[in-house]
């Protein structure tokens, strides 16, 4: 009987470790952010899908830049759409990287908050969002 409670306390702590760990991962793996107003970017989403309503993988090129983050959003039907956000925060001064709007779309427009954080490491890795209310998002 004894062993099966150390057994069970050492799980716990395993347990325990792996959630602070959780927690704490895209702090660590991810040292590349910035942060942006939620709402204008789900509004320049919204806005820059119309011109994609037809298309089977919506992309969407996402540049920083100069604390600004330009949005193009491509068609096969050569009607781009642009637009642009001030970037709030950030640790990088130049990065780009596309998004399939079909993904990324729903997601956005579930998160609640002010601000959100995207996280990541490259360009060819997972982001993370993460928003003042401290949830974190794998994408």
């Amino acid at each position: 009987m004894p062993a099966r409670k150390i057994i069970n306390g050492i799980m716990f702590l395993i347990l325990l470790l792996f959630a602070i760990v959780l927690k704490f991962a895209p702090l660590i793996l991810f040292w590349n952010n910035f942060t942006i107003k939620l709402n204008d970017l789900i509004q320049s989403i919204n806005r820059g899908s119309i011109a994609l309503i037809n298309e089977k993988k919506p992309i969407a090129i996402f540049k920083l830049d100069n604390k600004k983050l330009n949005i193009k959003f491509i068609s096969t039907q050569l009607i781009n759409s642009y637009e642009e956000i001030d970037v709030i925060d950030s640790n990088i001064d130049n990065f780009e990287f596309k998004l399939n709007l079909k993904y990324f779309s729903p997601i956005i427009n579930s998160i609640e908050g002010d601000d959100v954080t995207l996280h990541f490491n490259g360009t060819n890795t997972a982001i993370i969002l993460s928003t003042n209310n401290d949830g974190f998002l794998n994408l």
